[in-house]
């Protein structure tokens, strides 16, 4: 996957873990399987969560780790 090795490549490169993260919702989105749904939501998170880190004004980052953030903790709306 040529994204995971970009991010290994360049692990301060916000732009590479949001669009990780992009792949790996589109793969939660398309998954039958729940389990493996719950792993590629799981790598979304965590990807997204990382460009967020890096980068705090990255609006794609930010946005969906929030969105995921939101789903997760329904309380919180």
């Amino acid at each position: 996957h040529q994204l995971k090795l970009a991010t290994e490549l360049a692990p301060n490169d916000a732009d590479g873990w949001a669009a990780l993260g992009g792949t790996y919702r589109h793969q939660e989105d398309t998954a039958d399987d729940p389990v493996q749904r719950r792993q590629f939501r799981e790598k979304a998170v965590e990807c997204y969560r990382n460009a967020w880190e890096i980068r705090p004004g990255h609006a794609y980052g930010l946005g969906n780790y929030l969105e995921y953030l939101a789903a997760n903790h329904p309380e919180l709306n």
